[in-house]
């Protein structure tokens, strides 16, 4: 088991769950432990059990590397033991023709979250909204960067990490876009009580009703509480 902080701060993707319902039902069985060595018929675990097997699938994870980018420009990514610090989770300051997206957050709902930041950066690029200075891009991200620090598990990925404040940043990226951060329309019971879903945003995907507001992007940092 690990700490409760932990598992609110962590991340997965899950597409089924097929392996969940194969261990409630006895079909599978799962045993936890590293492999120590291979003999002919399977594997032998650390603690010496040996396990019948026809296949091993090795499940590794991946690391982040940014091998890709020039020295000069990974250099002014400004990368950190708990992760790349980026304006709005997308821009670093130093190189605003640069973007991420989906690479750099984590949050309950990615897929949603990466198209918000895609038509965020639409309206960056496309000129209907102006970024900030790069010094006030850089006083945004210390702000976050310091919030997170304060209370956030001291991870690699904590520079990524929004899961509990997914929709602070939904928010922040509608309201810099120029476009209503509530999304139930004139229904106020549905806004206080109904969780959001992908459904919600489809308006800003469809169409000339996508179209956001023209304007210079806001520098407040999203806060741990939704704003009104």
């Amino acid at each position: 088991t690990t700490p409760i902080d932990i598992d609110l701060f962590s991340g997965g993707q899950i597409l089924n769950y097929d392996y969940r319902e194969a261990l409630n039902a006895g079909s599978i069985a799962d045993r936890k432990g590293e492999i120590a060595r291979y003999t002919e018929s399977g594997v032998v675990l650390h603690d010496g059990t040996s396990l019948q097997a026809d296949l091993v699938v090795f499940c590794t994870g991946f690391a982040k590397e940014y091998s890709f980018l020039d020295a000069n420009t990974a250099e002014k990514l400004g990368r950190e033991k708990d992760g790349l610090y980026l304006y709005r989770s997308i821009i670093p300051p130093a190189v605003p023709t640069l973007a991420f997206v989906g690479a750099e957050v984590s949050t309950f709902n990615n897929i949603l979250t990466q198209a918000l930041q895609s038509r965020w950066l639409k309206n960056i690029w496309g000129g209907e909204v102006s970024l900030p200075s790069e010094a006030n891009m850089r006083a945004d991200v210390q702000k976050e960067q310091e919030w997170k620090r304060r209370w956030m598990p001291a991870t690699g990925s904590r520079a990524a990490t929004l899961q509990l404040h997914q929709m602070q940043y939904h928010d922040r990226l509608c309201k810099d876009m120029g476009v209503p951060h509530h999304r139930k329309g004139l229904n106020v019971l549905a806004e206080a009580f109904s969780p959001y879903t992908a459904s919600d945003y489809s308006g800003l995907f469809q169409g000339t009703s996508a179209r956001a507001g023209t304007g210079m992007v806001g520098q407040q940092l999203a806060t741990p509480t939704r704003d009104s």
